[in-house]
């Protein structure tokens, strides 16, 4: 079982996504905002994989991948209602617009986590 921290300002859809996760044999941890993600970090939960709107409200995906430093997992997957690029924004994983598909953001998150996708797709 993988532990995946949600982050999304949007309460709604972190809750949304965090259920879905659960529901795919992962453990989803939830925040709501930058700061509410470091303090799961700061329980000792590992976490495998971070999935992150780009605006957090109180900070924004790249400034909480920095203010986590060395306790940020390998597979970070980035996500926003604009446009963006790798060159924009380094150090993720995946890059995906909204509206997201969360069969395909499960599918590219077992690739990364698994070295390889996961065929058993589920819609939530």
């Amino acid at each position: 079982m993988f532990n995946v921290l949600v982050v999304e300002d949007n309460r709604d859809l972190a809750e949304v996504l965090g259920y879905c996760f659960t529901m795919k044999d992962m453990k989803a941890h939830v925040a709501c905002s930058m700061f509410g993600a470091i303090r799961i970090y700061d329980t000792s939960v590992k976490i495998d994989a971070i999935v992150c709107d780009f605006n957090l409200g109180d900070g924004t995906a790249p400034e909480l991948i920095t203010r986590l430093g060395r306790r940020a997992p390998k597979v970070k997957f980035l996500y926003s209602g604009t446009q963006f690029t790798a060159k924009q924004h380094p150090g993720f994983s995946e890059y995906l617009l909204k509206p997201i598909d969360f069969d395909i953001l499960r599918s590219k998150m077992y690739k990364h986590l698994k070295g390889g996708s996961h065929e058993n797709r589920v819609g939530c």
